[in-house]
């Protein structure tokens, strides 16, 4: 992302003449924003393509000025142009990572993970560790890079909470854990690898072939920054999977390129989280081999990029009975009450048209909902009390209160988000992974 350039006149000593030119007047960056968001209007084609690549450069920092502007602007070919803009700026921001910088000596780890947090736009939460002293130095590199630095000095186990906060929590079990991959906003763990071995007894090829067979199998965690929940994950694709006696590990494959590919373009819809799981598979290659010398593999993964209202309950206290339509599916209020700020409904989901065999539309339902108190603030979720599901249909049971700490406030609005979501293939890399 470029930044704004501030150019400085460097003035010796002596008086200023009054025949001397003015410098130059420096154009506050959102006044040159919105001269760039006017010209997508031009009637001139290369005026429109040069304003958009302009604020493209800009990067995302004008996000809330160009989706201002969307709102304002009637014409269609800006506000075209202004929706690829923010897509693209959005699509940007969530696969980059966020950098930060460490320079301390003999410090409290817990005030280093605080100030690493902020620069990142978190909060550090303590899971109760015991305090120790840590130096550290390191220049704007990714926010996992930075965490497992402290956690390797530490033994601290550090991981992200999806919560309003965006909380990064750390825990201290005096563990490490060597394997790691950073890919952009994600950090890759290795956490188990095993085998097992199978010998076929009957229809054992004539030609002499090996009819004994040793397949390995191994766990890799993936943890997300706060700010990029994973709501899907795909298959896993190897790449190149070697181990110490240069002997390829990946599985012959006996379908076809065209079915492979659409595969691993296939991400299914998951439960929202900041932490998700694939495994990989192998074929042993040397019974000698201690090592997988080099392993380098991609997953597909969907994050959640954007929440926009679908469907908006205002009153939320006096809409029992009463039914809601949104993109695909239609929304019941069956029951509602509050007590003590704490306010419990039972809303019942239809699609309109089912899908039997799609389970996952239940759990992205249910996380899609929000409730509003009368001051606009977010109350936080107490949890599904109660589910019962059927082909289209599912019912909750569940409730709202006041964050903790906070007046007890009304409930003002019920709202179901729609996700705008993106897919990405992510590489990563692991050496030196012993074998069992």
């Amino acid at each position: 992302m470029r930044r704004f350039l501030v150019l400085l006149a460097a003035c010796g000593c002596g008086a200023v003449h009054a025949q001397d030119p003015a410098p130059p007047r420096r154009v506050p960056p959102a006044a040159k924003a919105q001269s760039l968001i006017e010209q997508l209007g031009s009637r001139d084609f290369k005026e429109r393509e040069k304003a958009s690549k302009a604020l493209a450069a800009e990067g995302d920092k004008l996000l809330p000025q160009l989706k201002a502007a969307l709102g304002e602007i009637e014409s269609p070919e800006v506000q075209r142009r202004l929706e690829v803009l923010i897509e693209k700026l959005n699509s940007e921001r969530s696969f980059r990572p966020s950098l930060v910088s460490v320079d301390c000596k003999n410090a409290s780890y817990k005030g280093v993970l605080k100030d690493v947090c902020k620069q990142a736009g978190y909060e550090y939460r303590d899971g109760g560790s015991v305090e120790k002293k840590i130096s550290l130095k390191l220049t704007d590199v990714p926010f996992w890079e930075a965490m497992d630095a402290i956690a390797d000095l530490t033994g601290l186990t550090i991981v992200p909470q999806d919560d309003e906060k965006k909380s990064i929590t750390a825990y201290n079990n005096e563990s490490i854990s060597p394997h790691n991959c950073i890919g952009g906003p994600f950090k890759f763990t290795a956490s188990n690898i095993s085998s097992s071995r199978s010998i076929q007894l009957a229809n054992i090829p004539k030609r002499g072939l090996n009819s004994s067979a040793e397949y390995i199998g191994m766990g890799v965690q993936i943890l997300a920054e706060p700010k990029m929940p994973i709501v899907g994950i795909g298959a896993v694709t190897l790449i190149k999977a070697e181990d110490d006696k240069g002997i390829s590990l990946i599985p012959p494959v006996a379908d076809t390129d065209e079915n492979r590919r659409s595969i691993r373009q296939y991400v299914a819809s998951n439960y929202r989280s900041l932490s998700q799981s694939c495994s990989l598979n192998f074929n042993r290659g040397s019974r000698d081999a201690t090592l997988i010398k080099v392993l380098h593999a991609k997953v597909s993964l969907a994050i959640l990029v954007e929440e926009r209202p679908e469907i908006t309950v205002e009153n939320i206290l006096e809409a029992k009975k009463k039914k809601f339509a949104g993109n695909d599916l239609d929304l019941e209020v069956e029951e509602v009450g509050e007590a003590n700020g704490v306010v419990s409904l039972k809303v019942t989901f239809r699609q309109r048209v089912a899908t039997p065999d799609d389970y996952n539309w239940y759990n992205t339902a249910m996380q899609r909902l929000v409730m509003l108190d009368d001051k606009g603030a977010k109350m936080t979720s107490n949890g599904v009390t109660e589910q019962s599901n059927g082909a289209g249909v599912m019912s909750l049971r569940l409730s709202f209160s006041t964050p903790p700490g906070k007046k007890p406030a009304k409930a003002s609005k019920l709202i179901l988000n729609e996700w705008i979501t993106e897919t990405r293939e992510i590489e990563f890399k692991f050496k030196d992974i012993p074998l069992p």
